[in-house]
């Protein structure tokens, strides 16, 4: 949880200083959209998402995960440990 709490508070001083990133591509782990009390900011996330070509379950979770971030096993390994 920390470091989505992390993410999200970048997110939130890089918009503070003029950067505007798209918050509206970032779901939870579980591929969803995560509501926390609000009504319209889900919405609108969703519809984002729908426009650039991303479909929901029946469940609201992300169908085509082929659009997921897979970091390189490389970025986390230690190029010295052979």
């Amino acid at each position: 949880a920390g470091a989505a709490r992390a993410v999200g508070t970048l997110m939130r001083k890089m918009s503070e200083n003029g950067l505007e990133l798209p918050w509206h591509r970032i779901v939870n782990a579980a591929a969803g959209i995560s509501c926390r009390g609000d009504v319209e900011r889900p919405r609108l996330q969703r519809e984002l998402l729908e426009t650039e070509g991303h479909t929901f379950s029946g469940q609201g979770r992300i169908v085509n995960a082929a659009c997921f971030w897979q970091p390189e096993c490389t970025l986390w390994e230690n190029e010295d440990a052979s």
